[in-house]
C-alpha cells in the first residue's frame, strides 16, 4: 500500500489511555520516533510487552496500523502560501494555476 492515510487503533474496545498514550510519546520523542505511525507503533509494543495478565494481551493484540507506515506526517507549523488562478474556470481545456511559498 503506498501513501494510504494511516489508521492507528483499537479492533475492539479498549481498556484505558495507556496504549494511546505509549504511541503518541513514542510518535513524538525525538530518540525514538520519525513522526512515522509504524515505528511508533512498533516501539509502543515493545514498551507494552505482553505478559500473562489477559487485559494486557487483549490491548496488545487488538492494536492496529491500517495504511502506509512510513508516510511522513506534517508536524511543523505551516508555511504561507500563495496561489494564482483564473477568477472562472470553465469547462473545457485545463486552466493553469501557480503556488508559490512564502518563506
Amino acid at each position: 500500500m503506498k501513501d494510504a492515510v494511516p489508521y492507528v487503533g483499537w479492533a475492539r474496545v479498549t481498556y484505558g489511555p495507556y496504549g494511546d498514550y505509549l504511541f503518541w510519546e513514542s510518535f513524538f520523542s525525538p530518540n525514538e520516533g520519525n513522526f512515522g505511525p509504524g515505528l511508533a507503533l512498533l516501539t509502543a509494543k515493545k514498551k507494552m510487552t505482553p505478559t500473562s495478565d489477559q487485559l494486557y494481551r487483549k490491548v496488545y493484540s487488538s492494536w492496529h496500523l491500517l495504511g502506509d507506515p512510513e508516510i511522513p506526517i506534517w508536524t511543523g507549523s505551516p508555511k504561507k502560501l500563495s496561489l494564482s488562478y483564473p477568477s472562472k474556470v470553465w469547462i473545457g481545456p485545463i486552466e493553469k494555476m501557480t503556488r508559490e511559498e512564502w518563506i
